[in-house]
């Protein structure tokens, strides 16, 4: 008889367990978890161009002030600039100077990334704002990054949204006096940086600058769209040197 109890407590427990997970909130992917000289990334699902009825391009503004980019103000040695300027230093991604990824920076390019007329002394932070509206790394002071990516409208009926590229902007002085300009400083191909943007940490630990991309933890404005399909219907002609689809 206590044999019996005791089955019938434990599966009781068992099935318990089993509701209270089945009740708990799931996302896409979980956070990394793993030291970030080990961490790993989730690969995209391979996709065919046959598989995709419409794909439009957007272009997006991601304000580091903007409420939902925390992760963005993070201290500096774990800031999105300082991780992408020592990816490109130590030759870990490649940055080019193009959005179309055509062209790589030079050595001479890299090296003088920080010696750029750029507005990043305190005397100048009133003309960008609040020091919160700031990300520095490298030097380099970052008030907005430009993200290009594509919304992919698949035949079954799903959407998928796949970033590209990422540069960051930097503000320096125009060609007129009091003038000041926005400047990409650099483009990175984010699929090919994936692995490495899984290897650094945020400060909101242990979330990596994978994560935030991909699980889109962050605010962004969007800039312009194009629907690809309709104004280049034949994808070889699409002004793009990297590949849309992976």
């Amino acid at each position: 008889m206590n044999h019996i109890k005791i089955f019938l407590f434990a599966s009781l427990l068992l099935s318990c367990n089993s509701v209270f997970a089945q009740n708990q909130p799931t996302t896409s992917r979980q956070p990394n978890n793993n030291p970030p000289n080990h961490a790993t990334y989730v690969p995209w699902p391979k996709l065919m161009e046959n598989d995709i009825a419409r794909k439009t391009r957007v272009w997006e503004n991601i304000f580091i002030g903007d409420p939902g980019n925390d992760a963005f103000r993070s201290a500096e040695s774990n800031t999105l600039i300082n991780a992408l300027v020592t990816g490109v230093r130590t030759g870990k991604i490649i940055a080019y100077t193009d959005s179309r990824f055509q062209h790589k920076m030079t050595d001479e390019e890299i090296s003088a990334m920080a010696r750029k007329n750029y507005i990043g002394s305190p005397a100048r932070t009133k003309q960008l704002g609040a020091a919160s509206k700031f990300t520095k790394g490298q030097g380099i002071v970052v008030p907005k990054y430009y993200i290009k990516e594509d919304s992919l409208y698949l035949k079954n009926g799903k959407i998928l949204v796949r970033i590209l590229g990422i540069a960051p902007v930097v503000i320096k002085m125009g060609s007129k006096q009091g003038q000041t300009v926005e400047d990409p400083i650099f483009w990175v191909y984010y699929p090919d940086c994936r692995s490495y943007l899984a290897q650094c940490i945020t400060g909101q630990a242990p979330m990596t600058w994978d994560d935030v991309f991909e699980d889109r933890h962050f605010t962004a404005k969007i800039d312009s769209t194009v629907d690809v399909y309709a104004k280049y219907p034949k994808m070889s002609a699409y002004p793009d040197t990297k590949p849309t689809i992976h």
